[in-house]
């Protein structure tokens, strides 16, 4: 099943369904027009998903018809980010864009609201325009887990008391109840219902995690480019991209001795002009911040911007590069000034900062400094 923002005449009241791994499709109506934020589904068949239009949309036949269950809020704009529910297929958790988090015990007939991290004070806000999101919330046993702001907290579910988990930066539960968690040095431990730990990986992910699953009590971790199968006997993982599935255009190109490369994560491509595809050409054994020419040479360097490489064409392999000291004459080239910038937009915002800074004597200093915030119409 696909949902999220899709459309077909100006109707969002659907979903893609498919019984046959995707090799075809067909539309499923589900109620009124709506931008579904959130989905949960069980092994069982049963499926929640809400969004736009704060309706609660529920399926016992794995997609293939939905009913309605009213507003969790009679009055106001309550959208939810995310969903969880038992095995008891009857209690549920589901947490807002906007710092709210209800329980239901009855399949969404009756709904109790919970106190979060951020109104229980657990952590303190660095900026009144970030939104106190409640990215993910998960039953585990006893327990609840809850992600907020990429914070992550647990708590007893019979006497809500959020406690943060500073070493972990994401979970997911399994259908037999134990718990996955991703800690900071990007390694997996495995918990059972008691909130025990009974193993914990020795190899990490390369990259933290776009999303999370389990599958047969296998985690699986889907990064940048890779998929991770993950339990205590086995550590693997595959690459997302495949000579049969073409490869996006990659933001960063450069042209290098008549031929086109691009960067994508630990990937560097090149543009095939009979096929007019672009291939993978060598892969790095780490993610590449950055590629440039320098002096003739394609060169890249990794994400700490302290190791550099040369690209040898010939050999597709990478070659130990050290910059010069000094990239000029500073005597002869003396910088009189230099800007920094950065910048950030999303769906629902754009801003932009600047910083100038000028020479005085062996030294730079702020000059001026600007920021501008911009934050379109929802449908903008």
């Amino acid at each position: 099943m696909v949902s999220g923002f899709i459309q077909d005449k100006g109707e969002q009241d659907f979903v893609y369904w498919s019984d046959n791994h995707g090799a075809s499709w067909r539309k499923v109506t589900f109620g009124k027009s709506s931008w579904i934020d959130a989905c949960y589904a069980t092994p069982t068949g049963k499926a929640w998903m809400s969004g736009s239009s704060q309706l609660i949309y529920y399926t016992e036949d794995s997609g293939r018809s939905w009913r309605e269950f009213n507003k969790v809020e009679s009055t106001g704009n309550l959208r939810f980010s995310t969903i969880h529910f038992a095995p008891d297929e009857k209690t549920g958790l589901f947490g807002s864009h906007w710092n709210v988090l209800y329980r239901t015990t009855d399949n969404c007939r009756t709904w109790e609201k919970l106190p979060t991290p951020l109104s229980q004070n657990k952590y303190r806000k660095l900026s009144k325009e970030q939104r106190p999101e409640v990215r993910k919330a998960r039953i585990f046993g006893k327990y609840y887990l809850l992600n907020q702001e990429g914070k992550v907290f647990i708590t007893p579910s019979n006497h809500v008391d959020w406690q943060r988990l500073p070493e972990v930066i994401d979970f997911e539960v399994s259908p037999a109840g134990h718990l996955y968690t991703v800690r900071k040095d990007l390694t997996i431990q495995l918990y059972q219902q008691d909130f025990s730990p009974i193993w914990h990986s020795t190899q990490p992910l390369d990259q933290a995690p776009h999303a999370l699953f389990v599958r047969n009590e296998k985690l699986f971790a889907v990064t940048h480019d890779k998929v991770y199968r993950i339990e205590p006997t086995q550590f693997t993982a595959a690459r997302l991209l495949t000579n049969q599935v073409d490869i996006p255009d990659p933001e960063l190109t450069i042209r290098y001795h008549g031929a086109e490369y691009g960067v994508d994560g630990q990937d560097i491509v090149r543009y095939d002009k009979a096929s007019k595809r672009w291939a993978r050409f060598l892969t790095a054994p780490f993610p590449i911040a950055t590629a440039a020419l320098f002096n003739g040479q394609l060169l890249v360097a990794d994400q700490p911007l302290t190791n550099y490489f040369r690209v040898d064409e010939q050999r597709k392999v990478l070659l130990p590069f050290t910059l010069p000291a000094s990239l000029f004459g500073q005597q002869a080239n003396a910088v009189a000034e230099f800007h920094v910038e950065r910048g950030s937009q999303g769906c629902f915002h754009a801003d932009n900062s600047r910083r100038s800074f000028t020479r005085k004597g062996n030294q730079f200093e702020l000059m001026t400094q600007k920021k501008t915030e911009c934050f379109p119409a929802e449908n903008g």
